[in-house]
């Protein structure tokens, strides 16, 4: 099913403090309205207020610091599940969504696992009915720890924006020259239930370096259709002085894809 234009957008309101404000001032942001999981509060699992991540995408924002392990400066377990008990508990509106994500991979925090558990036993013992999300680029599927730590959260959102190898490792830049496009479906479909966020983009001053092309939009379809995640989310760029080269995607040509996505018999939604 594709949602029409307003409906993706009711949730479109700027946060009004910059992302390198949040991240630097605590590991819980929010709670604020985002594009697309409502009125949730962000967990920022990294080293504050430097990026860890085993990607380097061109469009992010933020360079990574490090693409090993999360830095011992990262909030602990303890510190992380005080601060989201005391989040909750100021809220004034109701919170639709806890979202392990933030500037870094969460998957890279070595008591990601117990974090999760630590924050689904929470919302048992509240009683709450906000979901957990989990964005992630699912580079540590591998380990079974992490996987059903994944699997035990309402939706993990695995990043796939590229169906090539060669796309894939000149734009998302992963750490490990040893990975593939085809060792990362491997590990996304070791989840039972994933889901996917994809985002869109043209490139002005290299057409190599983009991922809105015929043969790129064609193969993710067919991985989607092999992967048959949950849902399919669909965004693309903010204009950017930041990335000039870098360009969005009009809002009616990713209707048009999502259009085929959900031709595919896969629950797909729009975020321009």
């Amino acid at each position: 099913m594709v949602l029409k234009k307003s409906q993706a957008r009711k949730r479109t309101v700027k946060a009004k403090a910059s992302p390198r404000a949040r991240a630097e001032s605590s590991a819980i942001s929010g709670p604020i309205h985002t594009r697309r999981l409502g009125y949730a509060l962000m967990m920022n699992l990294g080293t504050r207020p430097e990026k860890r991540c085993t990607w380097n995408c061109i469009y992010c924002p933020w360079k990574t610091k490090d693409q090993a392990r999360c830095h011992p400066s990262a909030p602990g377990r303890e510190e992380i599940i005080e601060e989201l008990s005391r989040k909750l508990s100021e809220s004034r509106k109701q919170v639709d969504s806890v979202v392990l994500a933030g500037i870094s991979e969460p998957t890279v925090h070595p008591e990601f696992a117990e974090i999760v558990e630590d924050v689904v036993r929470l919302r048992r013992k509240l009683g709450a009915r906000w979901l957990i999300d989990c964005i992630s680029n699912g580079s540590a599927l591998d380990k079974e720890k992490i996987r059903k730590a994944c699997d035990s959260i309402d939706r993990t959102w695995i990043k796939l924006d590229c169906a090539t190898n060669k796309l894939f490792k000149s734009t998302n830049l992963p750490a490990s020259k040893l990975t593939t496009i085809e060792k990362q479906l491997e590990l996304i479909s070791k989840l039972r239930s994933p889901f996917i966020q994809t985002t869109f983009w043209r490139n002005s001053r290299d057409s190599e370096l983009q991922n809105w092309s015929p043969e790129n939009l064609q193969g993710l379809l067919e991985i989607y259709a092999r992967l048959k995640p949950g849902c399919v989310h669909l965004t693309t760029l903010r204009p950017s002085s930041v990335f000039s080269k870098l360009r969005p995607i009009y809002y009616e040509n990713l209707e048009a894809f999502a259009q085929r996505v959900g031709d595919l018999g896969i629950p797909v939604e729009v975020f321009p």
